[in-house]
């Protein structure tokens, strides 16, 4: 899947599932001191739902990760080549492009080590809400 593809999902998720996970966190707020069974219920769906949208931008940073990673190795071959064909041009450019992963790389990670930490989050509020579900059955 190319960048462009996955910046599409990411867009496409993302509208579909932020109402879910803006409700949420008022739904966590609203329904503290609840005994409705209703409202857990939703509260248990709308966690489902943050677990599924923070799930998906993890693995699209992964992914992004694992792209740059593989540009890395690429833009080091190609360098390495264009030093020993003496071009300085095509090793200037590939010097510029393996800086450039280098920072896609970065920014990768650190969006993959955000959202898992907001997955797990959300993994816990989700086991929460089924132990009430559970609870209240």
């Amino acid at each position: 899947m190319t960048r462009n593809t996955l910046s599409k999902f990411l867009v496409l998720a993302t509208l579909a599932l932020a109402p879910a996970v803006a409700s949420a966190d008022d739904a966590k707020a609203d329904t503290n001191n609840r005994a409705d069974p209703t409202a857990a219920v939703h509260s248990q769906r709308d966690d489902g739902a943050r677990v599924a949208y923070y799930a998906a931008l993890t693995t699209i940073a992964e992914r992004d990760t694992k792209t740059a990673e593989i540009t890395l190795d690429m833009s080091r071959e190609q360098w390495e080549i264009a030093v020993r064909a003496q071009d300085k041009e095509a090793a200037a450019y590939w010097t510029q492009r393996h800086r450039l992963a280098q920072a896609e790389a970065r920014e990768a990670r650190a969006r993959a080590d955000r959202y898992r930490v907001e997955r797990d989050s959300a993994r816990a509020d989700f086991e929460d809400s089924a132990a009430e579900v559970r609870a209240q059955r």
